[in-house]
């Protein structure tokens, strides 16, 4: 009879063949003597092999929901998750975009934009600030009206003008 190696098992104890454990399951121990011996890998955990002697964490910009995940999943556009072994991903928050599969971060609306929206998927998802609203800073979910002495004729601006002859 054969001892077998982690992430295999003989399936009896005469057996000189050592099957290995499907792709979502690994096996711990050297000798395991049955399919039961192989264990299911954890959410946020894979394992794509079979024979697998340990799961890998599913890494940032990705989601293993489940049980026994054969592969990590991408976070889709407008999703990401910045961290290994998650079990979900989470929308672009507003002022954000996500417009790459499998992101760990997402990007900022630029100067003059603003992202009202959650799970924004690209650039042009982010608004231009209307004529008498500013942003002055990359990220913004809400434009800022300009001050009493101030004005902005332009939409899409990151600033606002000082009013002719005040002091």
């Amino acid at each position: 009879c054969t001892q077998c190696t982690p992430g295999r098992f003989a399936n009896n104890t005469a057996s000189a063949i050592c099957e290995q454990c499907e792709s979502g399951k690994y096996g711990s121990s050297f000798g395991a003597s049955n399919p039961n011996d192989c264990k299911s890998c954890v959410p946020g955990k894979h394992a794509s092999a079979t024979g697998s002697s340990e799961c890998l964490n599913c890494p940032a910009g990705s989601a293993c929901p489940d049980y026994s995940t054969s592969s990590y999943i991408p976070c889709p556009l407008g999703r990401y998750n910045r961290f290994a072994c998650a079990t979900n991903c989470s929308a672009c928050s507003q002022g954000k975009y996500g417009p790459y599969k499998g992101a760990a971060v997402c990007l900022d609306c630029p100067k003059g934009k603003c992202g009202p929206l959650n799970g924004s998927t690209a650039v042009d998802e982010c608004e231009d600030c209307h004529a008498g609203k500013f942003s002055s800073v990359d990220g913004l979910y809400s434009c800022t009206y300009c001050g009493k002495t101030e004005y902005q004729p332009a939409k899409g601006q990151s600033s606002c003008l000082e009013c002719p002859g005040v002091v």
